[in-house]
């Protein structure tokens, strides 16, 4: 749905003062984005998910099977922690497209799915 006119007016007046009261904070709040939060924890869930793979190889077998076990449900839990992340950049780029095909084609009525 989108803003009214006085809601993007009040939105515009917020930034313009967040811009004069804090330039730190405006410039990383323009610098951030979803593709670049949530890519950096998919790279770091991949090294962890690899590393704690490597943990229960070499303790499996010896005596240590316990700590395997634990290396094991902590994968489990980096391993849904990178599958939110894959699904937040898929969101993401899902509102892109429909963003740039809207302002392609503005008179076409597109909606958004987002219950997945």
């Amino acid at each position: 749905m989108p803003l009214s006119n006085d809601e993007e007016r009040i939105l515009a007046q917020i930034e313009a003062g967040i811009r004069k009261s804090d330039p730190n904070l405006a410039q990383h709040v323009e610098q951030s984005s979803v593709y670049r939060y949530s890519g950096r924890r998919i790279a770091f869930s991949i090294i962890g998910i690899l590393a704690l793979l490597g943990v229960i190889i070499f303790t499996f077998s010896g005596d240590f099977w316990v700590v395997s076990f634990v290396a094991f449900g902590i994968m489990v839990l980096v391993g849904i922690s990178l599958v939110e992340h894959v699904v937040k950049i898929g969101k993401a780029g899902v509102d892109d497209a429909m963003k740039q095909a809207q302002k392609i084609n503005p008179s076409t009525p597109w909606r958004g799915r987002h219950d997945f």
